[in-house]
């Protein structure tokens, strides 16, 4: 099929250039039933047809995040309560949007009264998942909003 469109692109090529060449008259000399034009055309159609209806390989598509909210059923494992609070600690209730990170970042900023430090936030943020480990399961970036987490003193 290649050969097909090759030999028709050249044929319009010299048709539309109008060369004198000898190519051209020796095309020209050919006695064909159909006009070389036509067949050149319907040549150069077939192989553009063929080309269109090749199948295209599948496009990755990333699934979109699933969120819960608050209210709907599962969105928070209320099995597990949350751990008791100890003298001098504060309970933090988990947001849409939040995660260790940012709630370290938070209370550290409340704390301090500046912003922390990625380094501060780092050291922070295991304190309090450690700390609600039986709240939060075995997957520290797994919260939900409405769940209680106790941020101990550190």
């Amino acid at each position: 099929m290649a050969i097909c469109a090759a030999v028709a692109a050249v044929t319009l090529s010299l048709g539309a250039i109008g060369s004198a060449g000898r190519l051209s008259r020796r095309l020209a000399s050919i006695s064909v039933p159909v006009p070389v034009r036509s067949v050149a055309t319907v040549l150069m159609m077939a192989s553009l047809l063929t080309a269109l209806s090749r199948p295209r390989p599948a496009t990755a598509t990333v699934a979109p995040p699933i969120v819960r909210l608050s209210g709907e059923p599962g969105a928070s494992p209320e099995a597990v309560p949350a751990p008791a609070a100890a003298p001098g600690s504060m309970v933090y209730v988990v947001e849409a949007g939040d995660s260790l990170w940012r709630i370290a970042r938070h209370v550290l900023t409340e704390r301090t009264g500046r912003r922390p430090s990625n380094g501060e936030i780092a050291a922070f943020w295991p304190v309090i998942y450690e700390a609600n480990r039986s709240t939060i399961g075995e997957n520290p970036n797994l919260i939900f909003p409405g769940q209680r987490f106790v941020i101990p003193e550190g």
